[in-house]
């Protein structure tokens, strides 16, 4: 969920763009792309623009916004209506990185299939969305350099057959909406390039792990920090037992006071201050879990997740709702996926105050209603977005901008910390 940064006209209001971001995987394990989805406000005022004008915005304007937080080498799959490609919207993508996605309900016309071809001769790639074996769909899938075969809802035989049935197009095939181990095993079997769904954030898919002694440390630190009256020594003295996190935590207080020397840890903390230390440190800690590419797209989830929570709490009149809680409570909402454990366990380590504790395990508390905002935005479910924030009185132009920064701001700490 991204907002548009063009004013339109004194008039009218910012255009609020939605965009939430889905990891594809290969076979390998690592990310290969990500599926964008997106709208614009139902309340946006169109400012005279063509239907053909204001589609173009919303694409240009929320690609340039999510590629904040998008690596320059991973490939972007959007999706395109009937309309859409019909007025010739995906002219503004940069085809050598952005892919159009077919919505499986565009209608297959020779409109379509030619507007289709000039997509192909201007160099981009084709994607068929949500294919389950629709009759009348061959002219598209003679065209596609990628099939996403909707693996939810069909049996295991039922997607064996239809998968085989594609082997006579010259395309590559990705399994979309893969919720277990056993549609994930045998999308392998049959050959598929690339996966895509729930299963890639679940614990079974990351084994269990034991707190590390680094970990402790960090968790030592959050609660020195989480005191009111920290030494800024002291907290240095307990950095000082890890020699790695020493010297990351020297080159992010470099970058962020723009020093090119920095004389000893005390003063990287002091200059830091305490809130941006804290941060620096939880993310820190979530990104030594793992090196993997499909733990790390959890670890920027829930990096994403706290920063967003914290900022949306400036359009939040409820005193309940503290900025630096909701920030650990997104934080550490994927935790257990994170160290391959139950929540109620991973939990208990955590210097958490009791509300937010139950939250994580999933108790109906004040908060949990935030946290189900920001996955309902993860997951592209505008309908339920707009119902928290009407619950909240939360404006989409509000949620829109906090969420992109969220983005952009995690994407930076964590390219520090791949890094290191």
């Amino acid at each position: 969920m991204t907002p548009s940064s063009q004013p339109q006209n004194e008039a009218t209001s910012y255009l609020p763009i939605f965009v939430a971001r889905q990891p594809i995987f290969n076979r390998q394990g690592d990310i290969w792309g990500y599926e964008l989805l997106y709208r614009a406000s139902a309340n946006v005022c169109m400012d005279g623009s063509s239907p053909s004008t204001a589609t173009s915005r919303v694409i240009s304007d929320g690609l340039s916004l999510a590629l904040n937080s998008i690596s320059d080498s991973k490939k972007i799959l959007i999706n395109f209506s009937r309309h859409m490609l019909l007025v010739e919207s995906a002219t503004v993508l940069p085809p050598e990185i952005c892919i159009p996605e077919i919505l499986e309900d565009v209608g297959i016309t020779p409109e379509i299939i030619s507007a289709v071809k000039e997509l192909k001769k201007a160099g981009y790639s084709i994607a068929v969305d949500d294919y389950i074996g629709q009759p009348g769909m061959e002219p598209l899938l003679k065209l596609a350099d990628i099939v996403k075969v909707d693996m939810l809802g069909m049996s295991l035989s039922a997607v064996e057959k239809l998968s085989r049935s594609l082997t006579k197009y010259d395309c590559e095939l990705l399994a979309e909406k893969v919720e277990n181990r056993g549609m994930y095993d045998l999308a392998v079997s049959l050959d598929y390039s690339y996966f895509q769904g729930y299963y890639f954030a679940k614990p079974e898919l990351i084994k269990g792990r034991k707190i590390s002694s680094s970990m402790l440390t960090q968790f030592q630190l959050m609660e020195k920090l989480a005191s009111p009256d920290y030494e800024v020594n002291e907290v240095a003295e307990t950095l000082s037992r890890d020699v790695g996190l020493s010297h990351r935590l020297l080159r992010y207080a470099s970058a962020v006071a723009r020093l090119s020397e920095i004389r000893s840890l005390g003063h990287a903390v002091s200059l830091l201050g305490l809130k941006p230390l804290k941060q620096w440190l939880m993310i820190t800690m979530l990104s030594d879990t793992s090196r993997e590419d499909r733990s790390m797209e959890l670890v920027y989830q829930s990096a994403r997740r706290g920063k967003f929570m914290e900022l949306i709490t400036d359009s939040i009149a409820d005193d309940k709702f503290e900025g630096e809680s909701l920030f650990l409570l997104g934080l550490f909402s994927n935790l257990d996926g994170l160290l391959g454990s139950p929540m109620d366990e991973v939990a208990g380590h955590l210097p958490l105050e009791k509300s937010l504790t139950e939250t994580l395990c999933g108790e109906k508390t004040p908060f949990s209603s935030l946290l189900s905002l920001v996955k309902s935005v993860e997951a592209g479910q505008w309908d339920s977005v707009a119902v928290f924030l009407q619950q909240y009185s939360i404006s989409e132009t509000d949620a829109a901008k906090a969420y992109a920064e969220a983005g952009k701001w995690a994407h930076e700490i964590l390219s520090d910390n791949k890094t290191k």
